[in-house]
């Protein structure tokens, strides 16, 4: 689940934030909160009058499927098309791209891939167990590589089109996650896991609604999933362990990199 926040306006309830102001979601419902006590004191400041009851917040279901670049091929008339980060269930996608492509104009080529082989993912493991829609697919596409400018050029280093062949050589391989399906889920998490113990990027790799997980940090900052792999992999930790949020550890982590003159982001 995530969290959006309206604001009420004389048309009705209309979202708080345009995409240059500010968040837009939220992974728990205190975030949220904090972010309209946050804008309520801005708006004070600014001399402009505004109350808590002018603003609500809406809870919107995560999408099914989830979308994200795990690798490209310079060419893909001679490199083979290869999964590094396993994933159960999820299926791979060579989405052509040329330099003057946008991310919105991969975007909408992968929206066209999708619907055509979103039927090799098997909705029979997912939570529902209904076939994907092609709403599902478009959820997945609107949100792929959010944490980009749908007019940036996604790859200017890209290949041409070759004419004589019909096709673009370089492709991004998308990979295309069910993450209603309980398998695939714990796999992303725990690379979710090992990313914040690594300090390495999540953006664009992980859903957003993941920042409402949780783990135990030992005190000497392994991270575990359960308190009962703690206990059994490494006992002493246990008293000093912390349960918490990955937004909450990512934070820390960002904070700690900006010091250093480093940008984390989610």
């Amino acid at each position: 689940m995530i969290y959006r926040v309206d604001t009420a306006t004389l048309a009705g309830w209309e979202d708080c934030w345009t995409e240059n102001e500010g968040p837009r979601r939220f992974a728990t419902v205190e975030e949220a909160e904090a972010a309209i006590t946050n804008h309520l004191q801005s708006l004070r400041d600014a001399g402009r009058s505004a109350e808590r009851e002018d603003f609500r917040i809406r809870e919107e279901p995560e999408n099914r499927l989830f979308a994200r670049v795990v690798g490209r091929l310079e060419d893909c008339r001679i490199e083979p098309l290869h999964d590094p980060l396993h994933i159960f269930g999820a299926i791979l996608l060579a989405v052509p791209v040329i330099p003057e492509d946008t991310v919105q104009d991969v975007r909408n080529t992968l929206t066209t891939m999708l619907g055509v082989h979103v039927e090799r993912l098997d909705y029979r493991l997912s939570e529902s167990q209904m076939p994907y829609t092609a709403e599902d697919c478009q959820k997945a596409t609107s949100a792929f590589c959010q944490h980009r400018q749908a007019d940036e050029i996604f790859d200017s280093s890209a290949q041409p089109f070759d004419e004589d062949a019909g096709m673009s050589p370089t492709c991004a391989i998308v990979q295309i996650i069910a993450i209603d399906d309980q398998c695939a889920a714990l796999d992303l998490y725990h690379e979710a896991l090992g990313r914040l113990e690594g300090r390495e990027t999540l953006e664009g790799f992980i859903p957003f609604s993941y920042r409402a997980d949780t783990c135990v940090k030992a005190s000497n900052g392994v991270l575990y999933s359960r308190l009962e792999v703690l206990e059994e992999e490494a006992p002493e930790y246990v008293d000093t362990a912390e349960t918490v949020l990955f937004g909450a550890l990512f934070d820390r982590i960002q904070a700690e990199q900006a010091e250093k003159g480093k940008q984390l982001s989610w």
